[in-house]
């Protein structure tokens, strides 16, 4: 997908999701670009009362707790919080990059809990923004939900790992036999490091066909081989199938079994 088509679609769904906070939103991506720093924006969604923006280091941010203490206070039930921030490098050695780093999903955890929220939702946005000097394309990724916990770390990490299982298992043969993932690993690729780099977005994928969250997301045109077809959001979109049959059979949800990293068996005490 190209910059110009992933920011078109950016600003539809800022129009849709955070009126209220989209020229602060856009002044933000705008910043991190020129500064190279992370910038965060956190507030009502959709009522009148500006947010401002914060500006961390390049690789993390601490976003404003005063601003999402007005959000949780300001916004009433029926109503959003949008929290914003973005990843203006990504990181080096992944292939998505935008997905929630292991701060990220902490913070998100640690400062919103269930009960703060009675039909509020909370609309998690990360941006990759276009540098001003072209090293990158842009691209985004959004959860919208009202239930925080179903994303915790620990969840991630099991989900991470039933995932690489799946792969050392053969699970994942469409990919191994399509065209493009083969390609991907001439290059160096290997499927271990695609897995547990998409893994997060999957399962904001598999929770959103539960019900239990909203998931949109715009990858970028940044090619992985030398083959223009090559692109993130190509290898995702093929990859995500097999993957999301994993996670449904494990049943997240419902509080299924789930597979710690030490390979034992534990009970997943997952809510929705």
């Amino acid at each position: 997908m190209s910059k110009v088509s992933v920011l078109a679609k950016l600003r539809t769904l800022l129009a849709r999701e955070a009126p209220e906070q989209a020229g602060t939103i856009r002044e933000a991506i705008a910043q991190s670009a020129r500064t190279g720093n992370e910038a965060s924006v956190v507030g009502p969604a959709n009522l009148p009362r500006k947010s401002r923006i914060t500006i961390g280091r390049p690789d993390t941010v601490e976003p404003s707790a005063s601003d999402r203490a007005a959000a949780l206070d300001y916004a009433k039930p029926g109503q959003g919080i949008i929290d914003f921030h973005t990843h203006p490098y990504g990181s080096d050695d992944s292939m998505f990059l935008v997905r929630p780093s292991s701060t990220d999903l902490s913070y998100f955890n640690t400062n919103y809990k269930p009960g703060d929220f009675q039909d509020r939702e909370l609309r998690t946005l990360i941006v990759q923004p276009p540098s001003l000097r072209d090293r990158m394309p842009a691209a985004y990724s959004m959860f919208a939900t009202d239930k925080p916990a179903i994303l915790a770390p620990r969840l991630l990490d099991t989900a991470r790992n039933e995932l690489g299982m799946a792969a050392r298992k053969g699970r994942f043969k469409s990919i191994m036999d399509d065209p493009l993932f083969r390609e991907y690993f001439d290059y160096g690729g290997e499927l271990s490091d695609l897995v547990a780099d998409a893994a997060p977005l999957l399962m904001m994928r598999h929770r959103a066909a539960q019900g239990v969250g909203r998931h949109e997301y715009g990858l970028s045109g940044r090619t992985l081989t030398p083959n223009p077809e090559s692109t993130e959001a190509n290898l995702l979109q093929r990859m995500e199938p097999a993957a999301l049959e994993v996670l449904r059979e494990r049943k997240y949800a419902q509080g299924g079994a789930v597979r710690s990293p030490l390979n034992k068996i534990k009970e997943c005490s997952c809510h929705g």
